[in-house]
């Protein structure tokens, strides 16, 4: 037996999934961004993500002008009108599910990656993580909660122990002093202080080898930006080795963790940042959300006609599956609508 609903049942229906006033915008936004093809926090799979969606911004939909320079990309407005709406929200989900990760360092070199077209490492003992495909610059990513937070430029325990040792076998410093900086929590900044830097720099220019720049990113979830900070490779041995330019004594912090080595350098060195940028993510509320998944009058007579368009060819609710940006624009199109009715008419007759 075949069960047959009318129209105007499955119409009530469908207007009924959108319209209660208590709707809860929790499951509205499950339902319906999944059709977005949002932005995955896999920094590989983001790279393309944004990549891709900032090229069809630039150069398909023409509304902006993005050539994917750093300068760019640390002055970037992405709550712009000229941004489609689709990827607002796109943009402010994936800003979200970013600053709660757990793992946002990795995160962030897939956001960097994305948003100046560079590739990322594959090996994680270099000091850089992304280079950039138009001039070959490389960067190490960071990103750290705040301006106060200490930045670990890089992990040295292995490379530091071989360097000294190599030193040491061939008389250039004691065993004594070997043992000394090698034990120490801090070895490069008691190499600096005990008459060392000749060594420190020796260190850098083998540690640091490769590397253009570090960026530093601040996220902010209440403004929904992310501060920029970006250092030259020679700024950051300046930090280490002529901290006294910058009216410090230093600028190294030991680990947080006892026994591990690292670069680690303190939050003051935000003040001297080489460049100091921002990129500004779409800021959308609850109400935004409402208003752009759920449609409108026109928008559900889209819905309904393509519903019953796909169930004559054996597809169910096809109109429900489509985007509401696309659903958006298929009902601001007058002939849309009058052709799709001429052709379910006319399979009526």
């Amino acid at each position: 037996m075949k069960l047959f609903l009318s129209e105007n049942f499955v119409n009530d229906v469908v207007n009924g999934l959108y319209e209660s006033d208590d709707i809860d915008i929790s499951k509205l936004k499950s339902k319906e961004l999944q059709k977005l093809r949002l932005i995955n926090l896999d920094m590989n799979a983001a790279r393309e993500a944004i990549y891709n969606i900032m090229k069809s911004e630039s150069e398909e939909k023409g509304k902006i002008f993005y050539n994917f320079t750093v300068e760019e990309f640390m002055s970037l407005d992405l709550n712009e009108e000229n941004i489609s709406i689709r990827n607002k929200f796109r943009f402010h989900d994936y800003f979200e599910r970013f600053f709660y990760s757990r793992h946002r360092g990795y995160d962030f070199e897939g956001m960097v990656a994305g948003f100046i077209d560079g590739e990322i490492s594959l090996r994680r003992d270099t000091p850089f993580d992304v280079t950039k495909n138009s001039d070959g610059k490389k960067y190490s990513c960071k990103t750290v909660s705040s301006e106060s937070e200490a930045i670990a430029l890089k992990g040295v325990g292995k490379n530091l122990n071989e360097f000294i040792e190599t030193k040491m076998a061939i008389g250039e410093i004691t065993d004594e002093d070997a043992y000394e900086i090698i034990e120490d929590k801090n070895p490069i900044k008691y190499m600096i202080q005990n008459d060392f830097d000749y060594l420190v720099e020796e260190f850098l220019d083998i540690t640091l080898e490769g590397l253009d720049y570090v960026i530093v990113g601040v996220p902010n979830i209440q403004t929904y930006n992310m501060k920029l900070y970006l250092f030259g490779r020679d700024t950051i041995k300046a930090f280490i080795l002529y901290p006294q330019k910058y009216g410090k004594n230093n600028f190294l912090n030991s680990p947080k963790t006892s026994g591990q080595k690292q670069i680690r350098l303190s939050s003051s060195i935000f003040k001297h940042a080489d460049e100091v940028g921002l990129i500004a993510f779409p800021k959308l509320n609850d109400e935004d959300y409402k208003e752009f998944l759920t449609p409108n009058e026109e928008g559900k007579q889209v819905i309904n006609l393509l519903d019953k368009f796909g169930e004559k060819y054996g597809i169910k609710k096809m109109g429900q599956t489509l985007p509401q940006d696309m659903v958006k624009d298929l009902a601001n199109n007058r002939n849309f609508i009058l052709d799709l009715n001429k052709i379910l008419t006319k399979n009526d007759r």
